[in-house]
């Protein structure tokens, strides 16, 4: 595809204008769109309404959205229209909440990640932003915001550059599907690449949902019947944080994994206990790690071969614990970083291990 103005719109507002910019709509081919269920849509109202108000806030934010290209363009221009949804707790950056970076790949390996400004300042309805590239064709992808709604998103090239469909391939493509609280979701990442599913994706060559909602880890039937209908690899079911209380937590998380078990037979499942088990009450975490440890048994004794159990104590080094949390509960990017490498590894080992 050759960037014309014949296809390009004309926005409303604009600060960019000059190097012969084309803003256009990304949702077509040979532009890809990944980790997104349906345009700007995470989980469908319908059964947002029968979980939690976290969630249901959250239903339609873009955390773990991925769009992949190849262009020869010198520069990417992204503007877009955005529902805050009002989560700015103090372990999150601006550009974390509203930001998109743009990562240039060289064949599989990042060669830089760039953040498009989050803000276009006070009166503005949009954000928009322009990276510069180097030269020549390259693989770009675009990782979207984490806490916010997109009503409406442009990108623009220069004019007569060229757009063509990613020669990136993963190595397993049938996505991973990961559930969990605000630490799914990525609270305490400074930009959207960082979260935990992110950088695991890119380690060890695997597709991803993000279904992380802060506050909003719950195990409600209604969400497990959901994610147990998309098509996956592994389920990584880090649910532990979001449960209001010991008692809440015991009664639903072998619920939860037998419910998602009995619509997937053969789906690896990984279960993850708590990250920051040492920055909060330790007798608490160790009760819902024994319940999360009770799951597996009993799921193991009743012959389930494809089931997994990562404790959370050791995601990350204890003697450099404290460096890698931002607010004693959130990792900060280091602690994501080291979730990664464990997490991702046990689910490549997943894969390759089915029965």
């Amino acid at each position: 595809m050759v960037v014309t103005k014949k296809m390009g719109v004309v926005l409303e507002d604009t600060s960019i204008t000059k190097m012969d910019p084309v803003f256009f709509d990304p949702f077509i081919d040979p532009i890809e769109c990944r980790g997104m269920y349906k345009k700007f849509v995470r989980v469908p109202e319908e059964v947002a309404k029968q979980t939690n108000e976290c969630l249901y806030k959250f239903r339609n934010t873009s955390a773990g959205v991925r769009m992949v290209f190849r262009t020869d363009s010198d520069y990417i221009a992204i503007h877009s229209e955005l529902e805050d949804c009002d989560q700015h707790s103090s372990p999150l950056t601006n550009a974390a909440v509203s930001g998109f970076n743009v990562a240039v790949l060289k064949g599989n390996k990042l060669s830089c990640v760039k953040t498009v400004s989050p803000t276009q300042g006070e009166g503005k309805n949009y954000a928009e932003g322009r990276v510069m590239l180097e030269e020549g064709m390259k693989e770009i992808e675009i990782v979207f915001p984490l806490f916010v709604e997109i009503r409406k998103m442009y990108i623009a090239l220069r004019e007569g550059s060229k757009v063509l469909r990613t020669n990136r391939k993963y190595k397993y493509d049938k996505p991973v599907v990961f559930y969990g609280s605000s630490i799914v979701h990525g609270v305490g990442s400074s930009i959207p690449f960082n979260t935990y599913p992110n950088l695991a994706s890119y380690m060890y060559g695997f597709d991803y949902y993000n279904y992380g909602f802060g506050g909003g880890a719950k195990t409600e039937e209604a969400i497990i019947d959901f994610l147990a209908s998309l098509d996956m690899s592994v389920f990584v079911y880090d649910y532990d944080h979001n449960a209001p209380s010991v008692e809440y937590f015991e009664k639903t998380h072998y619920r939860g994994y037998r419910q998602f078990r009995e619509k997937q037979p053969d789906t690896p499942i990984i279960l993850i206990s708590k990250f920051g088990y040492y920055y909060s009450n330790h007798v608490d975490n160790e009760r819902r790690r024994k319940i999360i440890l009770e799951t597996y048994r009993k799921g193991i004794e009743a012959g389930d071969k494809n089931l997994w159990f990562i404790d959370g104590r050791y995601l990350v080094p204890k003697k450099d614990a404290w460096y890698m949390t931002t607010d004693l509960v959130h990792p900060n990017d280091i602690g994501y970083y080291f979730m990664a490498k464990k997490i991702g590894k046990t689910v490549v080992q997943a894969i390759k291990e089915k029965k």
